[in-house]
């Protein structure tokens, strides 16, 4: 889990979110139902604690992961 956060983070995420507004921050939003990732621009998501600034870029973040890091990334330590 943490080599696949490392590289969605690599791939153009910005850590944390102390001091920054949440507005205007792009998200990927994990599915845990069926481990996709969805980009989101709502007030307090923070998954991963990465942000994007723009959607475009969060975007081709996700699509940079293969499916089972996007898994690896929407597991929330809850039995499968």
């Amino acid at each position: 889990r943490l080599k696949a956060r490392k590289k969605f983070l690599d791939a153009g995420g910005h850590e944390g979110m102390d001091g920054y507004e949440f507005e205007d921050k792009y998200h990927a939003y994990p599915q845990r139902c069926d481990k996709t990732l969805i980009v989101a621009k709502e007030d307090g998501v923070t998954a991963f604690d990465i942000w994007f600034e723009t959607e475009d870029a969060c975007q081709k973040a996700i699509d940079s992961l293969t499916e089972d890091e996007k898994a690896a990334l929407c597991w929330m330590g809850e039995s499968e």
